[in-house]
């Protein structure tokens, strides 16, 4: 894990991402399951994951593929 990131709707919820490139979240009332993941999410490492301030459904991420993406979590893949 290269960064992680708490939601601002409250500290119970993280983003993160890493060496695999994927972006994930967790409730951390349950720290062994994954909530949520965005495999591929970058090609090569990601190296920050970020919360918008305004919005827990927007997240900026960004990788040592070179590229900054925005996601926006009520319509980007990934489970329920």
């Amino acid at each position: 894990v290269r960064s992680v990131d708490y939601s601002p709707s409250g500290p119970s919820t993280v983003c993160a991402t890493g060496d695999d490139g994927c972006l994930r979240f967790w409730d951390l009332r349950r720290p062994t399951q994954v909530a949520r993941e965005i495999a591929g999410a970058h090609e090569h490492w990601g190296t920050v994951a970020r919360y918008c301030p305004a919005s827990e459904m927007l997240v900026a991420s960004g990788g040592t593929d070179g590229r900054v993406k925005l996601w926006n979590l009520k319509r980007d893949p990934g489970p329920p």
